[in-house]
Parts: C-alpha cells; structure tokens; sequence
C-alpha cells in the first residue's frame, strides 16, 4: 500500500502542477494590485495583509510596519494572488502608550485599485470604514449577505417551527413545508440571478455557496439527513475556475464531507463512508471544468491521507491508473509530455470534457 500511496502522491502533484500551469492561462493577466489605506481614529496602527486562500494562505504578504493618524499608506498585492479574499489586520495603538490592540476586515481584491478609509475600532463598521464610492467587488459582496440575510429571517424561523413541530402529519405542518418550499426557491432563485447579474466580478463565485439545499420535511431525522447529502450537490455551477481560489470552496465540501462523518459509528464504517463520498463528488463534477475536477481529486486524496484511510487511497489510485482523456484515450500513468496532457485537459485547446473515470466501482 506505501508503494500505491506514493503512487497515487506523485499523480496528484502531477494533476495539481498541470493544473496550476493551466489556471495561470484563464487567470486574468492582472498586475500588483495596491491598497490605499486612509488611517484614522486611532494614534497609529501596524498593518498587515493576509491571504485566505492558496499555498501562502494566512501568511503575511505585505506589511506596514507603522502609520500614524491621518496617513495614507499603500500595501501592494502580488498578481499571483490576485483574485482573492485576504484579511486586513491592525495592530493599533490607541494611545502613544497604548498596548498594541488587534481588529481583522476581510476583503475582496480583483482588478480594481482600492481605497479604504478605515477607523481600525470599528473596521467592520459601514459608518466608519468604506471603500471608494466606485469600489466594486466589496461594495457587491456586502450587499449580497445583506440581502440574504434578510432572506434567511423568515426562512430560519420556518425552518425551526419544522425540525420542533410535534405534529408532522398534520395539515398546519405541510403548510409550514409549502411556504419554507416556496421562500428556499425563490431564494435560490435570486442567488442564481444575483451570479448572472455580477459575473464579471470575482465575488460571484462565493454566491453559489449560499445555494438552500433541499430537505425532505416529511421524512424522519435520518431521512432528513440523507436529502441533505443526495441534494447537495443540486443548484451548484461547476464552471467557473475562479471559484477555487475562493474560501467557500473548501468550507463548501468540508460540510459535505461533515454530512457522512455523522454517520460513522467506527473507523471502518467512517473509512467507507468518506471513499463512498469521493466517489460521488468526483463523479458529480466530471462533466464541468477541469480544474474543477482535477481540485477534487485532490481535495478527496489530502483527506484519505491524513485520515490513513486506505481505501480511499487504493480507489484514488484506481481512478488515476484508468482515467482516460477523451482526445487522447491514454491513461495518465502513460503521458510524458506535460503539454499533450495539458491540451488533453483544457477544453478550449482540443477536448470538451473533463477526463471520464473509469476505474472499477468496487474493490
């Protein structure tokens, strides 16, 4: 088995290295993106910028050791991180001889210069911090959670009447079911619309996450449980790449994965569980963009690693040994050339699908 992992390590890095080479052609061709910090309210503050996502995720990427009250300063933003969320943090001083004190503001960096006026205290105050009037992708975002959050009022309270109500099979229960049904839809529906309307903004591949799955209110508890798993992929939009370098990404399937975890009762039920998970994730995104697929693959192989579950291992193993490219019709173990991979992968160089799997259903 030591020898198939380390097999199955070299492949993975294989896909993730061609990958990374192809992201870098649908990526835009940005440049170092700055941010102009207006600093006030506080004596001074150090600040510091932070990756949410990618190799270098909660490292440091751009530091301002001190800006006094009233002092701009600028942080640059490589373009290899661009786009991406990334935290804002000060470290200010009140008072000359204040302590250092911290506050975090998560923000959005796309193609667009910014300037932000902020009051460090109140960072994730509207009042007192805000970004140019014509800032797009953050202005966008907070309006979208705005909205939905108004959204999910009504639906949270129908949701807890239907997982407390003592009477599920009465008329006043299914009426509960049909007006949480009708507000789920038509906020999915704005969802989906929001994402048409603001596509050529990054924020728009975090919409997609906030998608309601559906549940079965009728069923019992575990019943409930398992619509959640089979629907969960249901509304979701594998197309665009960018939302890999989102965090919802990896939050998104974590719950997922969570869903089966639930279920374990021992290690060997958990091991099955979770490979029976990757089976079906990686198969519900063949058909969407490749490196959507190829995260996948990978997503599912650190899990099973870490979690020393050898069957999920084994069946990774399986599924690299038989994947077939459909310009090529060659397994991966047997391509050489990084470039005729590559082109067997990418859709808009000489094949349309991502690579079918192949590989047994059982072991």
């Amino acid at each position: 088995m030591n020898k198939n992992r380390k097999i199955a390590a070299i492949a993975t890095k294989l896909i993730a290295f061609i990958f990374l080479i192809l992201f870098s052609f649908v990526s835009t061709q940005a440049q170092n993106a700055p941010i102009t910090i207006h600093l006030r309210g506080v004596y001074e503050s150090k600040i510091t910028l932070l990756p949410l996502s990618g190799a270098n995720a909660l490292k440091p990427i751009s530091t301002i050791e001190s800006v006094k009250n009233g002092e701009t300063t600028t942080l640059q933003v490589p373009n290899e991180n661009l786009p991406g969320e990334f935290v804002l943090r000060f470290d200010y001083k009140e008072k000359a001889i204040s302590t250092p004190y911290p506050s975090e503001k998560r923000i959005v960096v796309y193609n667009q210069d910014l300037q932000l006026w902020v009051h460090p205290v109140y960072c994730n105050n509207p009042d007192s911090t805000w970004f140019q009037k014509d800032e797009r992708e953050n202005t966008a975002y907070y309006r979208f959670l705005q909205e939905k959050a108004s959204q999910m009022k009504m639906l949270g309270l129908l949701q807890n009447f239907l997982l407390n109500y003592d009477n599920t099979n009465s008329a006043f229960y299914k009426e509960g079911i049909t007006e949480y049904e009708k507000r789920r839809e038509a906020c999915n529906q704005w969802i989906a619309e929001q994402i048409k309307q603001y596509k050529a903004l990054f924020v728009s591949s975090l919409f997609g996450f906030h998608h309601i799955t559906q549940i079965d209110w009728k069923g019992s508890e575990a019943e409930r449980k398992r619509s959640l798993r089979d629907n969960y992929f249901d509304g979701m939009d594998f197309s665009e790449p960018l939302m890999l370098k989102t965090t919802g990404m990896k939050e998104w399937m974590d719950g997922y994965v969570n869903l089966y975890g639930e279920l374990a009762t021992s290690i060997t039920l958990r091991d099955s569980l979770f490979t029976f998970a990757g089976k079906t994730a990686i198969e519900k995104v063949r058909n969407d963009n490749p490196l959507i697929y190829g995260w996948m693959v990978d997503y599912f192989f650190k899990g099973y690693e870490s979690f020393n579950i050898e069957k999920g291992i084994k069946w990774i193993v399986s599924l690299i040994f038989y994947l077939k490219w459909e310009c090529s019709a060659k397994p991966l173990a047997a391509a050489i050339n990084f470039w005729e991979v590559a082109k067997s992968l990418w859709p808009s160089m000489s094949c349309r699908r991502a690579p079918r799997c192949s590989s047994p259903t059982t072991f």
